[in-house]
Order: structure tokens, then sequence, then C-alpha cells
């Protein structure tokens, strides 16, 4: 009886395990583009992109690093991104999320990729 009552217990944690997996969100995120204005950009590789079909996007560039909030040379990123994006038209092709749940994105200007940019001026 033992035996039975272990296997019917088994049978049930995995029927409860499969229908958790089922309904679990499988994580993936479907790629999108969009464009807009950006409003801001607290540092160098993080922009608030206004759009209309999307709303008001955070946005984290995909392929530079730049220095963080308080970290030397900081402000000279954030500054240059600022003159590349101000009062221009600026289009995301985004593809993930990260941990800060901002869309990851690779950002052009017109033809710039601002990602390039800011690794070929050393912001990044």
């Amino acid at each position: 009886m033992q035996r039975s009552t272990f296997r019917q217990l088994a049978v049930w944690g995995l029927l409860l395990l499969g229908i958790a997996i089922a309904h679990a969100e499988s994580g993936s995120h479907v790629p999108f583009e969009t464009k807009g204005s950006v409003i801001k950009n607290h540092d160098g590789d993080t922009i608030k992109l206004a759009t209309v079909d999307r709303g008001v996007l955070t946005i984290r560039l995909s392929g530079a690093d730049t220095p963080e909030t308080g970290q030397a040379y900081w402000k000279a990123a954030r500054d240059y991104l600022t003159s590349r994006v101000t009062g221009v038209e600026t289009n995301a092709t985004c593809y993930n999320r990260d941990n800060h749940d901002r869309e990851v994105c690779h950002v052009r200007v017109g033809t710039e990729n601002l990602c390039e940019a800011l690794n070929a001026k050393g912001y990044a």
C-alpha cells in the first residue's frame, strides 16, 4: 500500500508540475521596431523614448556600457548621448528586456548607430 500511495503522490505531483509549466510565461520577448523622441537620458546608455505606438519606453542601449551615475566620466557620456538625440527622431529595434525591466534595443538616429558612436568616441 505504501508503494501505491507513493506512486499516486508522484503522479499528482507531476501532473501539478505540468499544469504549472503550461501556465508559466515563456519569458520570450517579441522583437519590435519603434520610433519617437527622446525625453530623457539620465546616463550614457539609457534613454526614455516617447513613441506614438507604445507610449514611453525606458530603453537600455544594446552594445554600449557607459560609466554608471557618479562614476568618472558618466556626465561626459550622458552629455554626448544628449547631443546626439536632442530634437531628432530616434529609431529603436528592441529585442529583449533586462533585469531592470528596460527594453534592450539597437538605437539609431538617422543612419548613426548610437552604441557604435559611443564606443568610437570612447564613452563606452
